[in-house]
């Protein structure tokens, strides 16, 4: 830290001893050491309100991004983004609006069914075998493959 080494530190010694004396050595030793504890402690606690101060800045970074999203109406961004005008609205609103009914249109659709459905017509009285059923299903027979191709579908090249 100081880059002091150990023939510097002994200098030092040997002049405290010289200057300060053996008897006020041991006092003045732990004089020094409070000085450098206290100095120690003051820097602690400046870097821990350097780190506080960084965190309340992240905090309130942080704040600010969760009342953005707290904040974010994401019915009216995607009605912006699809309908900037308003026009897709109003045509829905158009096509789901009921259809009113003049009296004749009310008086038809009100009447019953004059002809009931006969069920002898819808279902036959014998049942069909399955070759029959079978017979109606089944598809179109394919074309002979032995058809002369029309006279437009090939034509040989022709040479220059």
């Amino acid at each position: 830290m100081l880059d002091i080494g150990w023939s510097e530190l002994a200098v030092i010694g040997v002049v405290a001893l010289v200057v300060i004396g053996p008897k006020e050595l041991p006092k003045t030793l732990r004089e020094v050491g409070k000085w450098v504890r206290s100095a120690r402690q003051m820097a602690w606690d400046f870097q821990q309100q350097w780190e506080q101060m960084a965190r309340d800045s992240e905090l309130a970074d942080v704040k600010k991004t969760i009342d953005e999203v707290r904040n974010f109406d994401l019915r009216r961004q995607v009605e912006q983004t699809i309908d900037p005008d308003g026009s897709l609205r109003t045509n829905i609103q158009d096509i789901t609006r009921p259809v009113s009914l003049d009296g004749d249109d009310k008086a038809a659709l009100a009447a019953p069914q004059d002809t009931p459905l006969d069920p002898l017509t819808v279902f036959p009285a014998e049942p069909r075998t399955l070759p029959e059923v079978a017979a109606a299903w089944a598809p179109p027979p394919p074309p002979p493959r032995d058809l002369p191709l029309p006279a437009a579908a090939w034509a040989p090249p022709t040479s220059a």
